[in-house]
């Protein structure tokens, strides 16, 4: 397990492990299972229906700041909700450095971190494309503010559908006095239909 100091450096916020063969051999794969039951509640937008396994460059750990050590790949992830656990088959890469009968030194290997993907069974929580609903304009030197929403209304036959908006001006409310009509429209202060 690599520790959460080391986590947050490579900018990993959940948990994280250092896989790697004990010998010097080719890549091989194997199955991981990680029960995420302790921290399912840990952030909000169903974090635990988010959850999946990606693979990060072994070089992130020692460092950090270099782009190409921080890129993270996902990891083809089974999660199973209803267990609060996770299941994959990784590719892990042997290790480099010594090997002895009393120690093995594991340099090397796969970096394997979990990590909330932007949507999961429970719903999208990636950000939504945003649109333009109303114009808006500001009056330079006068000082107007104007804002302007169209509304939909259903069709008429022969298309003689009137266009209605909202409209809002700042500079319909200046100046008005106790010998002006000072109640606002109501559609409220500033605004009219």
């Amino acid at each position: 397990m690599v520790d959460r100091a080391t986590l947050q450096r490579v900018g990993i916020d959940g948990p994280g492990v250092v896989i790697a063969r004990t010998d010097t051999s080719a890549s091989g794969n194997i199955g991981v299972r990680l029960d995420y039951s302790e921290f399912a509640q840990a952030f909000g937008g169903s974090y635990g229906s988010r959850l999946r396994f990606v693979r990060r460059p072994i070089c992130a750990l020692t460092t950090p700041g270099e782009s190409t050590c921080r890129t993270a790949t996902p990891v083809v992830t089974t999660n199973h909700t209803g267990a609060q656990t996770l299941t994959a088959d990784v590719t892990v890469d042997p290790a480099t450095g010594t090997t002895n009968a009393q120690n093995t030194t594991a340099v090397g290997g796969t970096l394997l971190a979990v990590e909330a993907d932007t949507s999961g069974s429970q719903g999208d929580y990636g950000a939504t494309s945003l649109s333009a609903s109303a114009t808006w304009k500001a009056g330079g030197n006068a000082g107007d503010f104007t804002w302007t929403y169209p509304m939909r209304v259903p069709p008429v036959p022969g298309g003689l559908s009137p266009q209605v908006a909202i409209n809002y001006s700042s500079a319909s409310v200046d100046g008005r006095t106790g010998n002006t009509n000072g109640q606002p429209s109501w559609v409220g202060e500033g605004f009219d239909l």
